[in-house]
């Protein structure tokens, strides 16, 4: 039987990830620091609707990460992972590459919101 210490997480990280997640809720509306460019638009705020997602998301975004060579091993604190998630519910619509260029409190801070909402 494989030892269930040997892991990638920080349990410290992982406990205060739990303890987001009591208080987290399943949609989440951010404001950005700085409006986002995207498209030729100018984005101040996007929701996110995570209690929308599916097991077939969920097979998707593995199946997308596969594709590029990534295992996920622990959805919970896989960056890309929660990212795709994030892309996923987003509402107006944005992309991965407006992910790449927001600012990083703004990145941070949406990426946090999807672990809380896997981890509740």
């Amino acid at each position: 039987m494989a030892d269930t210490k040997t892991t990638f997480i920080d349990e410290e990280e992982y406990n205060a990830a739990l303890e987001d997640a009591k208080n987290s809720d399943t949609s989440y509306k951010h404001k950005f620091k700085k409006p986002l460019m995207h498209d030729g638009e100018e984005i101040n705020e996007v929701s996110f609707d995570f209690d929308s997602l599916t097991g077939l998301d969920a097979i998707g975004i593995e199946a997308e990460l596969a594709l590029k060579g990534k295992a996920v091993v622990a959805p919970e604190f896989s960056t890309d992972y929660l990212i795709l998630m994030a892309v996923k519910v987003s509402s107006p619509k944005i992309g991965l590459d407006a992910f790449k260029r927001m600012g990083m409190r703004d990145y941070n801070k949406i990426r946090g919101v999807a672990r809380s909402f896997l981890l509740g």
